[in-house]
């Protein structure tokens, strides 16, 4: 073969040898550049779908935490660890505990949401005893959509990203529903603990606690300011209805008998004494015959504040300053009595030198603040806290973890709403038990009243690593 004819076979089989080379390779369409990616298996279908990589588990411990499943503890820590007590019995409860050593139990079997160093500042991370993973405020108004722009400048957005891999000593995952559900404890209407979470700056939490809606607040704030025309008619308020004015007013006859009751409540407290009461109501009467008879309490107030015309200590027969009579052998004289003689002087007139406000028994609460009170109160419940609410957070390598966002004013810090995490799971409906559980160090393991003992069990598979003593008695002793 000419040696031409060889240069030319050799060529082409060089240029069938690149096409080749570039059939086995694609584009990543994840790359923006011209890298090629190898296929590993260019005989496999193109068509059948590549397996899910199984994500790789997070766990938010830290790696060298001691192991007591896999390192099992030595004889001596095996033995319990006995502590002294002299305290009554007391409620050991994360939400109701009220006493030094309540606490401290507490603080053992209970992990915080975060850990609060000895400056008073709150921390997050795996090396920390606490459920956060890490905490920020952020700029994004778009986490609570109207609340946000309800709030205003006044508010910005706390988001507390949670542990993952972390557990109840149960086994039991902690979420963000087990945040959610301790903070709503702590808010509700009807907790009456020591802890005082729902007086924290947190958007809606008073509205929650109150069940009372901002709404409706500034509502009535703005018709009580307007007032009311002295002849019962309503003001022209802008943005406000005459049937929302109408209902305002509607609660003036409750308001008025809660005012009437300050008023024989200022009087018994103030003038409870024999010569007050002979001088303006009987001259037969004592103070003590007066305090146990409640038709004569509301008489005493009604000499005091000047409606009194006549009273016959042996007939029980009482006048007026209209001229009305009523036996109080068979009626008995009301609070609603009092506010109706009150009403009958004064009428709509809420002035504080001419109307019912020169009457008020409390110098700071005028009559139309009795009307809000009573209005507040007959409005719908509220269900919600708005400024708290859940969610996700993907980190940079797609790592994802449960969140928590607090709306909250601009003074709030995260130490300031610190608090313990319960399980949910255990707790709900039972909020009050003495079933210590959570994901702290220990949990209880049996409460034995007769011996006065306390016994924890360590939770083994506590955040930070198995505690190195498996039990602790908390022994009463006198």
């Amino acid at each position: 073969m000419k040696s031409g004819h060889i240069y030319k076979a050799a060529l082409f089989m060089l240029l069938m040898l690149s096409v080749l080379i570039l059939a086995g390779c694609k584009k990543d369409p994840a790359l923006t550049g011209d890298v090629l990616v190898q296929i590993t298996d260019p005989l496999k279908p193109t068509d059948t779908p590549a397996p899910s990589a199984t994500p790789t588990p997070i766990i938010d411990k830290p790696a060298d935490r001691y192991n007591a499943l896999t390192q099992p503890r030595s004889s001596e820590d095996e033995t319990p660890v006995e502590i002294g007590f002299t305290d009554e019995v007391m409620i050991l409860n994360p939400f109701y505990a009220d006493s030094a050593l309540a606490d401290e139990i507490v603080a053992r079997t209970q992990a915080p949401l975060f850990y609060i160093d000895e400056n008073g500042k709150a921390c997050a991370g795996i090396e920390y005893p606490c459920v956060a993973y890490e905490y920020s405020f952020i700029d994004d108004s778009s986490i609570f959509g109207n609340a946000a722009k309800e709030a205003g400048e006044d508010y910005r957005t706390l988001r507390v990203v949670l542990k993952e891999g972390i557990s109840f000593c149960d086994g039991e995952a902690v979420t963000v529903d087990d945040v959610v559900y301790s903070a709503y404890v702590l808010s509700n209407s009807k907790y009456d603990g020591p802890l005082k979470f729902y007086k924290n700056d947190i958007y809606g939490l008073e509205g929650y606690h109150t069940q009372i809606s901002s709404e409706r607040r500034k509502k009535a704030d703005i018709i009580r300011t307007a007032g009311i025309n002295r002849d019962g008619t309503y003001p022209s308020i802008d943005g406000i209805k005459l049937s929302e004015q109408k209902e305002f007013w509607d609660c003036w006859n409750e308001a008025g008998v809660r005012f009437a009751e300050d008023i024989i409540d200022f009087v018994c407290d103030k003038y409870g004494e024999n010569a007050y009461v002979q001088a303006f109501l009987s001259n037969k009467l004592t103070w003590q015959m007066v305090n146990a008879d409640e038709s004569l309490k509301t008489a005493y107030a009604y000499a005091i504040w000047g409606y009194l015309k006549t009273y016959n200590s042996n007939s029980r027969i009482l006048t007026d300053t209209y001229g009305n009579t009523y036996n109080l052998n068979e009626v008995s004289l009301t609070a609603q009595d009092l506010f109706n003689a009150i009403f009958a002087y004064y009428q709509y007139d809420l002035d504080d030198k001419t109307g019912i406000n020169y009457e008020c028994p409390i110098p700071e609460k005028h009559f139309e603040d009795y009307v809000e009170e009573v209005y507040l109160g007959k409005g719908p419940g509220v269900d919600v806290i708005s400024g708290i609410t859940t969610g996700a957070y993907r980190y940079p390598d797609y790592a994802m973890r449960g969140c928590v966002y607090f709306l909250v004013g601009k003074d709030v810090q995260p130490e300031d709403i610190n608090l313990y995490v319960v399980p949910k799971h255990i707790y709900l409906g039972h909020e009050r038990n003495n079933d210590l559980k959570g994901a702290g160090e220990y949990s209880i393991e049996s409460i034995s009243e007769s011996a006065n003992v306390i016994t924890l069990v360590a939770n083994d598979s506590y955040m930070l690593g198995s505690p190195k003593k498996k039990y602790i008695k908390y022994v009463w002793k006198e």
